[in-house]
């Protein structure tokens, strides 16, 4: 009876020894797995990031090019040459031809554009808080466009950058409150200086 239970003994430790699993490969498995996910989700961030200011330059585009008033002619830049045959024939003899003038100075953005770009600076600032960084360095880059070549000043671009600085420190630098009012107060008259 010893025997049959020492052989019985021998021939269940080879069994459940088999039977243990290897901690080592079911970790290495998991780890490359979770890296695959993790390699997915950063480049689905990046791709939603990427179409989300694409959606917001549509949207910019639309706003600059919707003209304040549908009926102004103004906006065509130009002029309408009328034949001479023609204004004869309806006794337009009044018709002269004007010089129009040419603006030196800079003009604002069309009044939809600038809402956009307040929309875009808000989005930015949610995007800097959630630390997407992609939306956040193509919307500086898009606020670092040197309007004046295009004739036009963009006057948020100034506030625009000390408001994604403070939401900056104050959600991603390790700073007190007294640093962060310190900044704030600091901020503000600085900002106002730089868009004059």
């Amino acid at each position: 009876m010893a025997d049959a239970s020492a052989f019985g003994r021998r021939m269940a430790g080879p069994a459940s020894a088999a039977a243990t699993p290897i901690p080592e490969k079911i970790d290495q498995t998991g780890e490359e797995e979770h890296a695959g996910l993790g390699r997915r989700s950063n480049l689905l961030s990046l791709l939603s990031q990427g179409s989300a200011f694409a959606g917001f330059m549509l949207l910019f585009a639309a706003a600059y090019t919707w003209p304040s008033d549908p009926t102004d002619l103004r906006m065509l830049g130009g002029s309408i040459y009328v034949l001479d045959g023609f204004t004869n024939a309806l006794g337009l003899s009044g018709v002269k031809p004007t010089v129009s003038p040419v603006e030196t100075g800079l003009a604002n953005l069309p009044y939809y554009a600038h809402y956009v770009s307040f929309i875009i600076a808000l989005a930015t600032a949610g995007m800097i808080i959630r630390g997407r960084w992609f939306f956040t360095g193509l919307a500086v880059a898009f606020f670092l466009i040197c309007w004046a070549l295009f004739g036009r000043a963009e006057v948020l671009a100034p506030f625009a950058f000390a408001f994604f600085a403070f939401i900056g420190l104050a959600f991603h630098a390790p700073l007190s409150r007294r640093a962060i009012i310190a900044i704030v107060v600091l901020g503000i008259p600085g900002t106002l200086l730089s868009a004059e």
